[in-house]
């Protein structure tokens, strides 16, 4: 059996053919967006959580460990001012460090929770639902520039019937100038 398909059948068979093949191709793309994000935003959380260790300067330090030994010896004997002041420096630089150590460890966790909590109220829907509404309106411009082409094609071919239609209206008009043009001629094509 041979299936027949006029010209308009097949402009609207490939028009939906086209509109299926833009729709997957939609969804292909979008999928490809919302892959792309979420590997971004894993690569901004590692970056973040990267850089969340605080790096307290050197001279800093320095200064806080400097100002309290002087503050501690300044009473103290001339002979004893080297040992005193290496034992006392010794003691506090242990100290600074240490509580900047715990004050590194409070923020890191701060920093982590505040990204975690974040991430967690990105509206995955509220994205999708963007991405594919994206997607529609790519689809509907290509539709509608497919159409546009449909259009002017179909009126050429409307165009080209109606000279056809007319030359085969002048073929059968009555020959003999004596017959009555209202007798009417009767053409028949099939049954």
């Amino acid at each position: 059996m041979k299936l027949s398909f006029t010209t308009f059948e097949q402009i609207g068979i490939i028009g939906i053919l086209g509109v299926g093949l833009a729709a997957i191709l939609g969804s292909v793309s979008t999928n490809e967006r919302v892959k792309r994000t979420a590997e971004k935003m894993d690569l901004s959380i590692a970056a973040v959580e990267a850089r969340t260790p605080v790096d307290v300067q050197q001279s800093i330090v320095d200064r806080a460990i400097k100002n309290a030994v002087n503050n501690a010896v300044a009473g103290a004997v001339d002979d004893a001012v080297d040992a005193v002041r290496n034992d006392i420096s010794k003691q506090i630089e242990a100290s600074v460090k240490s509580a900047v150590t715990k004050q590194m460890d409070e923020i890191t966790t701060s920093v982590s929770s505040e990204v975690s909590r974040q991430v967690a109220n990105i509206d995955e829907f509220a994205l999708k639902k963007k991405v594919t509404d994206e997607a529609k309106q790519l689809v509907l411009k290509k539709l509608d520039r497919s159409m546009d082409g449909l259009l002017t094609e179909f009126g050429d071919q409307l165009k080209s019937y109606k000279r056809m239609y007319d030359s085969l209206t002048d073929a059968f008009k009555p020959v003999s100038p004596y017959k009555n043009p209202n007798d009417g001629f009767t053409f028949r094509i099939g049954n």
